[in-house]
């Protein structure tokens, strides 16, 4: 029975983190069309930036899943934050549409 209450909490802070996931994505998203509006972009640009998002959402999971099995999950999740990190400051400091989409497309 130990195994299994083990798996349970296992499953549990998936389910946890998965959730905190889709909470900041869901922010940010709200976050991100408001920033486009406030710098006068077009609505295009501010309907492309969820699809870059979900793009690189995409390509990660297919594309990227092989070498985080590789390099393991602690250092996985090290590159996450450190990609976050570096797209959110990115997108602070600069301005540009493609180097705004292209920041979603790295945080997705």
């Amino acid at each position: 029975m130990p195994k299994f209450n083990q798996q349970l909490l296992t499953l549990r802070s998936l389910m946890v983190a998965m959730a905190s996931v889709q909470l900041v994505t869901a922010a940010s998203s709200t976050l991100v069309a408001l920033y486009f509006a406030k710098t006068g972009a077009s609505q295009e640009a501010a309907a492309l930036a969820p699809a870059c998002y979900s793009l690189g959402f995409l390509v990660g999971c297919f594309y990227i899943a092989g070498w985080l099995s590789k390099i393991g999950h602690i250092r996985s999740f090290a590159a996450g934050a450190a990609i976050c990190i570096g797209s959110t400051l990115t997108f602070a400091l600069s301005e540009p549409i493609p180097v705004l989409l292209f920041v979603r497309f790295a945080t997705g």
